[in-house]
């Protein structure tokens, strides 16, 4: 149950699995107390670094990225921005959105799509999101996999960053 809370922002709409990056969960699950029973060979704190070493990896580099998408159920095109800036996930204020919401969504960008300003589908003010999936579901209105949604100054998607 501890788990479903803590991974929570992360569990696929209508079901219950999770989308989760191996990483994290190697590394949160060895900083717990208790009999290590694999890998047998490697000592916790190594199996530890090594999770934290691999998911650092992975992280977006700072920058601005950007998401366009045309949403068919309201004709409105989205033209979102969102900026990283030292693992931080900023929507950017002047993002066109998608005020309509699909179900799916997830209660924390349900919770922060209430509490965002917005005029005319337009963002008055940055909005700092916990995720790059949750700064695209905010902009969208629906759930959605920011890896294969934002893109990078190149036209990269940002899936590039975890390869």
């Amino acid at each position: 149950m501890l788990l479903d809370t803590i991974f929570s922002k992360s569990q696929v709409p209508g079901t219950e699995l999770f989308a989760l990056d191996v990483d994290l969960v190697v590394q949160l699950l060895s900083s717990f107390e208790g009999k290590q029973v694999y890998p047998k060979n490697e000592d916790k704190e190594t199996v530890f670094e090594e999770a934290s070493s691999n998911r650092e990896k992975k992280s977006i580099p700072n920058g601005l990225y950007t998401l366009k998408r045309k949403i068919k159920r309201s004709k409105v095109e989205v033209k979102a921005t969102m900026e990283v800036k030292n693992g931080q996930f900023i929507l950017k204020k002047g993002s066109v959105i998608e005020m309509s919401e699909t179900k799916g969504l997830s209660d924390s960008a349900q919770n922060l799509r209430k509490k965002i300003k917005v005029k005319d589908n337009i963002l008055l003010e940055d909005c700092v999101c916990a995720s790059m999936n949750e700064a695209a579901s905010v902009a969208i209105g629906g759930s959605i996999d920011g890896w294969v949604s934002w893109k990078n100054d190149k036209g990269q998607l940002i899936d590039v960053y975890r390869k």
